[in-house]
């Protein structure tokens, strides 16, 4: 599935006059439980998520987004997903939104989702975000209540 999303949205992102390209570097990641059970012992999360990821601005509120990251379990975990959000506040150069991402993502078992269903071997998620920026660089905090907190950089690239 991602080995054809990526040229799917790299070919819109090109043919777009208006279109606004990003790239995602995806961080870390803060629990709310300091760690998960597996053969019975304690193993602390893994909350340095590094990955990267491409995010295609289709209109000024809504966003498309792929890529990839090392999750919390330190398994590759691949994503695709839309993101409809609002400006708070856009002031040329200052920038505060507010979305909600749906989407799938790979890479959890099932014990592991934090409520997420899965279907057909892809987590469903939900996200509610944050997005705060300056000029052509954001910051993209999401938060699952109760389970985590995600942190990805954005880059402005066309």
């Amino acid at each position: 599935m991602s080995k054809l999303l990526l040229p799917l949205l790299l070919l819109l992102a090109s043919s777009a006059n208006s279109a606004e390209l990003y790239l995602d570097l995806n961080l870390a990641s803060s629990h709310a439980k300091s760690g998960y059970y597996e053969n019975g012992k304690k193993i602390p999360y893994n909350e340095r998520n590094l990955g990267l990821g491409l995010t295609y601005s289709y209109h000024e509120n809504l966003d498309f987004k792929v890529g990839f990251y090392e999750n919390s379990y330190e398994k590759t975990s691949i994503y695709a997903g839309a993101q409809p959000h609002i400006n708070l506040l856009n002031d040329n150069r200052l920038t505060l939104e507010g979305g909600l991402r749906f989407g799938v993502v790979s890479g959890y078992e099932e014990e592991d989702n934090a409520g997420i269903e899965i279907v057909g071997g892809l987590n469903v998620i939900i996200l509610p975000t944050i997005r705060i920026g300056y000029d052509s660089v954001f910051l993209n905090i999401g938060y699952l209540p109760g389970a985590v907190a995600t942190f990805q950089l954005q880059f402005k690239i066309q």
